[in-house]
């Protein structure tokens, strides 16, 4: 399944989407299709990004840890080609956790877990303190444009956290502070040769592209501190794992989700909601024939010794 669908998706990236626009055709879909098809398959990339961790597993358990990394690496170089920058983040945090967790076991998961902590409880005040895109100068020109709308929409939102810190606004909330009549255009760069880029658009567009503030906006305090206990649940379950490479590719796996959320999707969102649930069935399966469960020959469940 992997190969086949790394295959599919470096055909699509390769051919500017040309399945897609076939199938488009097909049915004569016009309306709301960008100019580039590629930015359509930026949604799957990003969940590629994360289904990279469970198959290398997969692979090392069936064949061999030479073929593991092969397969990892080619997936890699595939989504380097993404017209998003999510899944490439997702694939280079998760690489150095992954990394990292194979040369020091014992504190990688220590410090993910104070920074996952650190990093949610402050986040609202943070995003407050993020530069103004719309002044910022060169010293900005390397990030995207995307980036930089970010910004904006970051610091829209932690000025709306801050008017009810507590319970928040309420769950799914963030698309109901502005409405199509509320589009402003946004400029930014303006100074900058070649960089500047303007765009119109609620100051929050359906949600705040990024999942932790979206938690703070929504639900406040409580649910803030709601997210921290269940992302140290998983950190300490994963810690648990007794096979060194297991564990530090279900942290990948959990580090590359974690900054996919902090960049894109809506909170909320049930296709990246069911992303995420899939990936970590696979992954826990994966896991699982190293000692949690398995199947007897006849088929019938059986529990190993870990």
């Amino acid at each position: 399944g992997g190969a086949v669908g790394f295959t599919f998706l470096a055909v699509e990236l390769a051919g500017q989407g040309a399945v897609t626009r076939f199938l488009f055709g097909l049915v004569g879909k016009t309306t709301g299709v960008p100019s580039d098809f590629t930015l359509l398959l930026n949604p799957g990339a990003s969940v590629a990004a994360l289904y990279l961790w469970p198959l290398g597993l997969a692979l090392r358990r069936r064949y061999s840890a030479a073929i593991a990394i092969a397969g990892g690496l080619a997936g890699a170089i595939i989504l380097a080609f993404a017209s998003a920058a999510a899944p490439i983040l997702a694939v280079a945090a998760g690489g150095v956790v992954f990394l990292g967790g194979l040369a020091w076991r014992r504190a990688v998961p220590v410090m993910l877990a104070v920074a996952v902590a650190a990093g949610v409880l402050t986040a609202p005040w943070t995003a407050a303190l993020l530069p103004d895109p719309a002044t910022v100068g060169e010293e900005f020109s390397v990030l995207p444009n995307s980036a930089l709308h970010r910004l904006h929409i970051w610091r829209t939102t932690a000025a709306h956290i801050k008017e009810r810190p507590f319970l928040g606004h309420g769950f799914d909330t963030s698309r109901a502070f502005y409405d199509k009549k509320a589009r402003v255009e946004h400029k930014f760069a303006v100074g900058t040769p070649g960089k500047p880029w303007s765009v119109t658009v609620e100051p929050i567009p359906l949600h705040p592209h990024n999942g932790i503030l979206q938690v703070w906006l929504e639900l406040g305090l409580v649910g803030a501190l709601l997210l921290v206990a269940a992302l140290l649940a998983l950190v300490r379950a994963v810690d648990a794992l007794s096979d060194r490479v297991d564990r530090a590719a279900s942290l990948a796996l959990f580090t590359g989700g974690l900054a996919v959320a902090a960049v894109s999707y809506g909170a909320w969102q049930s296709w990246w909601l069911a992303g995420l649930m899939l990936t970590a069935g696979v992954m826990v399966a994966v896991v699982g024939r190293g000692g949690y469960s398995n199947l007897d020959d006849d088929g019938s469940m059986k529990v190993l010794e870990p």
